[in-house]
Formats: structure tokens, C-alpha cells, sequence
């Protein structure tokens, strides 16, 4: 009886933490229509990656965006959080992604400049917190190894760089990381590339 009171409590946290990334806008899936072209487009909000030697994760976080206009590629969304010090660099302009799939490493570079945003600025601890986002085009097909992959690691690089392992499903307090709700991305597109017969 103790033992399945302690697997619902521990349920209902996960769940918990699911639902309030949700409300946060973390991971979440979305279908449309583009008004131009009639393409489906369907997104994940970036997520949390975890480093090993961040415990509570980095201030990287990991989406998608996909379109059936180009249904043999995804572009991975890239968003950086920060909080620093006016003195120092407030921003990561993204250059490329890095992505090492079982250890084999293949390059990606930024496919359009780094968006970036100052949310507020501290004036008692002078400190700016800020955010950057941008994208990488990747084959549709290297997605797919990368959540099959026993161990994936990314390296998004700009003025320095940020590792995270991109196969950990959950940091340690339990909150699932990006490469859950992008499982849940691909479900949606794989079933919109089988209605268009660009399932391989």
C-alpha cells in the first residue's frame, strides 16, 4: 500500500511538472495552417537540456519547427537564457550547432541571425537578464537518430559555447527536458508526413 502511494505522489509530481511547462510555454506542441501557402506547420516551444554539470539544467533550452513544404528537414529552435552582470557579455549570438549522435559529431551552421531580447535590467544588482534565440536546419531523418540515440550531445556555439546532453529525459528534480516533448513533435509529423507520403 506505501509503495503505490509513493508511485502516485511521484506521478502526480511529474505530471505536475509537465503542467506547469505548459504554463510556462516550455515544450509546447502546436498544429496550424500557413495563411500563404496552405502549408501544415507544426512547432514545439523550446524546452529544457540538461548538463551534468549544471544540475538544475543550462540556460539553453531546445524546440523544432516543420513544415510540409520541406518535409525532408526540421529547423531546431535554439533559445538562450541569461542573467549577467552590465559588464560583462549579456547575449549568445548563435553560430552553429554542434551534434554528436553515438560520438559521431556533424556541424550545422545558424540558418538566420540570432534574435535578441533584453527583458529587463536590475538597477539595485545591475544585473541585464536577457535572452537570444535562433535556428538550425537539420535533415528530418538526423532528428530521428538523435532521439533513437543511446547517447546525443549538443554544442550550441556563439561568442563561447554550451553543452548539453541532448538523450537525458529528465533533470534531477524530474522536469522532462526537450527531448520529451519533441518525441511528442515528431508524433504529429510523422503522422502529417504519412498523409502526404513522406514518411521516409
Amino acid at each position: 500500500m506505501h509503495a503505490r502511494w509513493v508511485m502516485s505522489a511521484a506521478l502526480l509530481a511529474l505530471c505536475g511538472c509537465t503542467a506547469m511547462d505548459h504554463l510556462a510555454g516550455m515544450g509546447v506542441v502546436s498544429q496550424g495552417v500557413s495563411t500563404v501557402d496552405h502549408a501544415t506547420i507544426i512547432k514545439v516551444s523550446p524546452n529544457a537540456l540538461y548538463d551534468p554539470g549544471h544540475t538544475p539544467g543550462t540556460p539553453l533550452q531546445l524546440g523544432a519547427r516543420w513544415t510540409s513544404d520541406a518535409p525532408q528537414s526540421v529547423a531546431l529552435v535554439l533559445s538562450y537564457q541569461s542573467a549577467v552582470s552590465s559588464d560583462t557579455p549579456t547575449i549568445e549570438s548563435f553560430q552553429d550547432l554542434q551534434i554528436s549522435i553515438d560520438g559521431q559529431v556533424a556541424s550545422f551552421p545558424a540558418s538566420k541571425p540570432s534574435d535578441i531580447s533584453s527583458s529587463f535590467h536590475n538597477s539595485v544588482s545591475h544585473t541585464i537578464y536577457t535572452s537570444s534565440r535562433g535556428e538550425v536546419s537539420i535533415p528530418y531523418a538526423l532528428l530521428q537518430r538523435m532521439v533513437a540515440a543511446k547517447d546525443c550531445w549538443l554544442r550550441a556555439t556563439g561568442a563561447g559555447y554550451q553543452d548539453a546532453k541532448f538523450s537525458t529525459e529528465h533533470l534531477p528534480d524530474g522536469k522532462p527536458t526537450a527531448i520529451v516533448s519533441i518525441r511528442a513533435f515528431m508524433a504529429k509529423v510523422d503522422a502529417a508526413r504519412a498523409g502526404t507520403g513522406q514518411a521516409h
